[in-house]
């Protein structure tokens, strides 16, 4: 756990934040089985500041997951983590297909229960989980259903059908038709912790809201204003993009076309984290779709943000809608030229909105958690 820590990146960073056990809770000594959605890497790094904090408070863990969240956790905790075939999504450029995603998803459910039915039974005759944790990951949901045991659900995605939420009208239809996929996950969980940074009302019961979930790598990178805007788009999805940038008296740094190279004012590079976080510490403004992760980490670290969210994906949708009513950015469902200009003449108007965004780091998730920890031990 210190090496964790205690590891020195090479950017500019403070101090990295130990965790901080409340005074006034002795926590119970638990077995966790922790399931964690394999599609894209935002479950996989907020899942990993969570169950660093479980570990440190005595637990025991075991984690389930699949795809590119398989990848990058089993690196970080070999020994206790178990691979599963899990569900993806059909993104073809810069659009969601529904049609796709849910054809494929009910087809392959019969050979992934066979394949991962074995893999669930093996690790668990002895550890017996007293507890599971989802981050909108089916399979370990049913496990907790079958077995009779306390869930609790921890992710962003919630807020859509469990939360009073605003979002432009002319999507209710992709609204209702999302809401009515993301009820049928995890239903019926005995607690529901939402993260957000729009921070909704809560609408039904067992549901709690905390801020962002922000890795130890955010939580101390001191924030600079340097000379670039950090730009995370995919060159087959946006093919006109290089020729807007071009056109505009400003540098750039582009991630998504899987090259190093230098033109004109745009400097493309291949993706590391050590070096994204670098830059997105120094940023002037980033761009890119409208994923929770990258949002959430760039309010935190006061960047404002042009958003293009991915066509037919309700929670990227109302992401970017958020992020223009609270004024720390606009988006628009297409990259243009003067939709950009516009974007940079109204930046100041965005840091100004940014600045009074405040956040305890994850203090307050970390205490809601241990709180219903306690209650569900009982």
């Amino acid at each position: 756990m210190g090496s964790f820590y205690s590891h020195t990146f090479p950017y500019h960073l403070k101090s990295i934040p130990c965790i901080i056990i409340s005074e006034d809770f002795t926590p119970p000594t638990m077995k966790i089985l922790y399931g964690i959605a394999g599609e894209g890497l935002g479950h996989a790094t907020r899942s990993e500041v969570i169950i660093r904090h479980l570990l440190a408070n005595g637990h025991e863990i075991r984690i389930i997951t699949s795809g590119k969240a398989f990848d990058f956790l089993s690196k970080r905790f070999p020994e206790i983590i178990k691979k599963i075939e899990g569900f993806s999504l059909n993104i073809e450029e810069n659009k969601l297909n529904i049609q796709k995603s849910i054809t494929g998803t009910l087809l392959t459910i019969p050979k992934k229960l066979g394949t991962n039915t074995p893999a669930f039974l093996s690790p668990f005759k002895k550890f017996k989980p007293d507890i599971v944790i989802s981050d909108f990951e089916s399979f370990t949901y049913l496990y907790a259903k079958v077995h009779r045991k306390p869930i609790i659900a921890i992710d962003n995605i919630h807020t859509v059908n469990r939360c009073k939420i605003d979002y432009p009208k002319k999507f209710r239809k992709l609204f209702l038709f999302s809401k009515t996929i993301i009820s049928s996950k995890l239903p019926a969980c005995n607690q529901y912790l939402l993260s957000s940074f729009f921070n909704p009302e809560p609408k039904r019961k067992n549901t709690q809201i905390v801020p962002p979930i922000i890795r130890p790598e955010i939580l101390s990178a001191i924030p600079e204003k340097q000379d670039h805007i950090l730009v995370y788009l995919s060159g087959k999805a946006y093919p006109s993009l290089i020729n807007i940038l071009k056109n505009i008296s400003e540098n750039f740094i582009v991630y998504g076309f899987n090259k190093n190279d230098k033109e004109k004012n745009i400097q493309f590079r291949e993706f590391s984290s050590e070096t994204f976080i670098e830059d997105l510490r120094t940023a002037k403004a980033v761009i890119s779709t409208s994923g929770y992760s990258l949002i959430s980490e760039s309010i935190f670290l006061k960047k404002p943000f042009f958003a293009i969210p991915l066509l037919n994906q309700f929670e990227q949708i109302l992401n970017a809608h958020y992020l223009k009513k609270l004024g720390f950015g606009q988006y628009h469902l297409e990259i243009t030229e003067g939709h950009l200009k516009n974007f940079l003449k109204k930046c100041p108007k965005y840091e100004n909105a940014l600045s009074k965004y405040k956040q305890n780091e994850n203090k307050e998730l970390f205490k809601k958690l241990e709180e219903i920890l306690k209650k569900l031990s009982k």
